[in-house]
């Protein structure tokens, strides 16, 4: 909220200064405030001002959790769909927007590491990846038109790594919100028998 704050502060020294410069009859100076005020005004700056302030509460979020992140990379993950997830209740991580719809991949639903079937093992990755975390396993069908209605983020630290793939937002109304299993800050462990 601070930036609302800070926003209307600096739109109020602008139309000061632009009245001023109204009163001295200086049009150059006046024409370049009544910019500053529109982007001040924006929408799009507004976005801009929030996006910048939950970025930077994610970043001391992941700081407090992780103690020694240095160094944060964004993945681009597409395509989600059956997925093996823990629910992670208690953990902060640093998350970062994916543009795009995810789809429900095709596959034969049997897990496969290396391009090979292998249960066991499989189900050992999953076991550890979870580190004793509750792990639900279920499928999302991509609708028709559309996609399955949440995001995610890749996160990598310098220092420890992949740290995994994370939900980052449910749409309303989607399929996943609809399916109501699936959760925001919840950890995509396997799609399609692909451990992540």
């Amino acid at each position: 909220m601070l930036e609302a704050i800070d926003k209307n502060r600096a739109l109020q020294a602008a139309e000061r200064l632009q009245t001023k410069l109204r009163e001295r009859g200086d049009v150059a100076n006046e024409d370049k405030l009544s910019l500053l005020k529109s982007v001040l005004q924006s929408p799009l700056f507004s976005q801009i001002l929030s996006l910048q302030t939950s970025v930077q509460q994610l970043k001391d979020q992941v700081n407090i959790a992780t103690s020694a992140t240095s160094n944060i990379e964004y993945a681009h993950i597409p395509h989600l769909s059956p997925a093996v997830i823990p629910t992670l209740q208690n953990e902060s991580f640093l998350l970062s927007p994916n543009n795009g719809n995810l789809e429900a991949l095709t596959g034969s639903g049997i897990p496969h590491i290396n391009g090979k079937p292998a249960c066991d093992e499989f189900d050992q990755l999953i076991k550890n990846m979870a580190q004793g975390r509750h792990v639900e396993v279920f499928e999302l069908l991509k609708p028709p038109s559309g996609g399955l209605g949440f995001s995610v983020v890749g996160l990598r630290s310098e220092n420890r790594g992949e740290l995994g793939i994370f939900v980052q937002e449910i749409q309303e109304g989607s399929v996943a919100h609809r399916d109501g299993r699936l959760k925001e800050t919840d950890q995509i462990l396997a799609i399609n028998g692909q451990a992540r």
